[in-house]
């Protein structure tokens, strides 16, 4: 997971932010990937802090460096890839890739296809 998730300049007050990081499964030593709701309040730039809401809980002041952590988006929002073991452990959570990387496979796809000859049918 990147360091920096979002800018501070970016944060605005009612928005709904994502803390997602390793946990353990109950009691045992398996981790995975979970996320949790950050509401955020309000926002001073003079001191780059914000007043946050963690998971539902009681109000909280953020500073910067913890505020940079927080992810606009969900791993339960469409259009993202969420790798999972046989366990239910989540080990990767991604964004699906744009339209740019989506025709760079489908071009490499079709060169792939022209290097391998197609077998003839016997019919």
């Amino acid at each position: 997971m990147p360091s920096v998730a979002i800018k501070f300049k970016k944060i605005k007050p009612g928005m709904i932010l994502y803390d997602r990081r390793r946990d353990t499964m109950g009691n045992t030593r398996m981790m995975t990937i979970r996320e949790w709701p950050v509401e955020i309040f309000t926002v001073d730039p003079v001191t780059w802090t914000a007043v946050v809401s963690w998971n539902h809980n009681y109000r909280q002041i953020y500073d910067e460096s913890r505020l940079t952590r927080l992810y606009s988006w969900s791993m339960h929002d469409p259009g993202v890839v969420v790798k999972t073991l046989t366990t239910g452990q989540v080990v990767r959570v991604s964004r699906k890739p744009g339209k740019k990387a989506i025709r760079a496979a489908s071009v490499a796809d079709a060169a792939w296809s022209e290097m391998m000859p197609v077998p003839k049918s016997h019919d």
